[in-house]
């Protein structure tokens, strides 16, 4: 569940922020696939 609503929200944040909101999001997924 969160997952999918972190998967949406990482694009927003993507398109909002082109850079730090980006690094986030992308190490974020990362670490939430690890788990």
């Amino acid at each position: 569940m969160l997952g999918h609503k972190f998967g949406e929200f990482s694009p927003t944040r993507n398109k909002v922020n082109h850079g730090s909101a980006g690094v986030g999001a992308t190490k974020g997924s990362m670490h939430k696939s690890k788990k």
